[in-house]
């Protein structure tokens, strides 16, 4: 019995190196695999007992990538590069832990996922993301629509607006990987449809993003009434709650590929 577990063991170790197209948690350091490039002034990503102001913990294990935040007198941008990667796969998935806190509605830094077929040449935006809830979120992305290649590399970019110090932008746990077969990263089978709503509780403004390009929202107060429908042809929408009552609202999101229900409660 020992024996047949040690085997599974070691298979299911196998299949998940085989279908690992990259990872990195920082656990050794900023920028770990990654290349760090300044796009204009220099504002770092740096290791996270550095600079993790306001955020109690790194995202998982020891150590997150930080980026950095000064007084900016101008628009600042520093990215995280892969190397180049082999993403064909048409099961190909990004998946990172992510988190940006809320100084004000004014201060906060953006963070942008992009891709190059072209070693840099040209980027195409894969998704972005602001503020999220205290906890941070976990962002998975089909890659396959944006076309990558057999020689692809992926950035992260964080992008700080010219106003004084928001709080740091903080990612970690990046896996490149074939979802089909994905195992030993706490998802069995990934739901390539899932959806992230954030920041959740929220005063009014909240996100949600999918994995497809369009979509379908609509909220139903406590008693079943139906108070919002819209729809939306890309990966993330802004939606505003503020002038509804405070209280917990369900979300129906749905696609011709899927429907999931959310809750999201309006402080």
């Amino acid at each position: 019995m020992r024996k047949i577990l040690l085997l599974s063991c070691i298979a299911t170790l196998a299949l998940t190196e085989a279908n690992a197209q990259f990872e990195e948690n920082f656990e050794s350091g900023v920028p770990g695999k990654l290349t760090q490039k300044f796009l204009s002034q220099e504002t770092t990503w740096i290791d996270f007992g550095l600079s993790a102001i306001n955020v109690q913990k790194p995202l998982s294990g020891d150590n997150s990538a930080v980026f950095f935040n000064g007084l900016a007198t101008k628009e600042t941008a520093t990215s995280l590069e892969t190397p180049v990667l082999d993403l064909t796969n048409p099961e190909i998935v990004l998946e990172f832990k992510y988190l940006q806190r809320e100084k004000s509605p004014a201060a906060h830094n953006n963070l942008t996922v992009e891709l190059s077929n072209d070693h840099g040449g040209t980027w195409i935006k894969v998704a972005t993301y602001g503020i999220t809830a205290a906890e941070g979120i976990t962002p998975v992305i089909s890659l396959a629509k944006f076309r990558p290649g057999a020689e692809s590399i992926i950035r992260f970019v964080s992008t700080q607006p010219k106003v004084d110090a928001a709080y740091p932008i903080v990612i970690d746990d990046i896996k490149i990987y074939a979802a089909h077969k994905q195992q030993g990263f706490g998802r069995e089978n990934v739901a390539i449809n899932d959806i992230n709503v954030y920041p959740n509780p929220t005063k009014g403004v909240f996100m949600i993003s999918s994995l497809t390009a369009n979509f379908d929202v609509s909220a139903f107060d406590i008693n079943g009434k139906k108070v919002y429908s819209a729809s939306f042809n890309t990966n993330e929408a802004r939606i505003d709650f503020s002038g509804f009552p405070k209280g917990i609202y369900l979300l129906k999101v749905s696609s011709p590929d899927f429907e999931k229900t959310k809750k999201i409660t309006i402080n």
